[in-house]
């Protein structure tokens, strides 16, 4: 099997389709996959460390206040799906797979006029721009949660199958950790997970960083995303609760 995936910018758009490029290559060995993203993004480093080969095109996301450079951004959404069509004719995919960010639109929608099956994958509760915008055109969406329908017109494409992990990673529960943490003399690890752009968020969502500290002894790591180490050193040993509203947090096995 051939698969072209489209998915950049941050890491939360990117990693879903690693894990499930890498869940491809252990069903089915012999694929062959291809990622498409900007010259920017996040994907450039974490495309060829999983070992896989990576395409550009030209895209570039849509300002939400007045800018000149949204003309631009304008300009490139209308000939970036040219641009995807060479990668495609050469690539020749059996199916495209588009996990989120802008660089989505060029790849999907020119698989999709090419006749090749395409799938979207949106891991936020909220979908993004590209997926709103190439919902019409895909033949099905899958989501993590089940409130997303609610945000989409073509609901009767749409599936939950959660959000793949890559491997390597056991996610566990407070209680799993903690239970593990008695029976191996060692506590799981606490992963800061963040995102390149942290919007104010309000009131915080967990639970204080130095509440956490007492719950479960931690040795913090950075996320594979973008989270810098000094910030999530910082917010882990910080006692400012504004920390715990700008990241989400999984335990892991040490």
């Amino acid at each position: 099997m051939r698969v072209i995936f489209a998915g950049g910018g941050t890491g939360g758009h990117l990693n879903p389709a690693i894990a499930i490029a890498d869940r491809i290559m252990r069903m089915e060995p012999g694929s062959e996959v291809l990622f498409v993203g900007t010259e920017r993004g996040i994907e450039n480093k974490l495309v060829p460390a999983a070992g896989y080969s990576l395409k550009h095109v030209k895209i570039q996301g849509l300002r939400r206040s007045l800018s000149p450079s949204n003309i631009k951004t304008l300009w490139l959404a209308l000939t970036s799906p040219a641009e995807a069509k060479k990668i495609i004719r050469e690539f020749k995919p059996d199916v495209a797979v588009g996990t989120g960010g802008f660089v989505c639109w060029p790849v999907i929608r020119a698989a999709a006029s090419m006749g090749i099956p395409t799938a979207l994958h949106e891991s936020n509760a909220v979908p993004g721009v590209a997926v709103k915008m190439l919902e019409g055109c895909v033949d099905v969406i899958f989501t993590n949660f089940e409130e997303t329908a609610n945000c989409l017109r073509r609901r009767e494409k749409v599936i939950r199958v959660g959000n793949p992990l890559r491997g390597g990673v056991l996610v566990l529960t407070p209680r799993d950790s903690l239970l593990a943490g008695l029976l191996l003399g060692t506590f799981a690890s606490l992963v800061l997970q963040g995102l390149l752009r942290l919007p104010d968020l309000g009131q915080p969502r967990l639970a204080p960083p130095q509440l956490l500290r007492q719950l479960v002894p931690a040795r913090v790591l950075p996320n594979r995303a973008s989270s810098p180490w000094s910030i999530a050193s910082a917010c882990a040993n910080s006692s400012d609760t504004s920390c715990a509203r700008t990241f989400s947090f999984s335990l892991i096995r040490a």
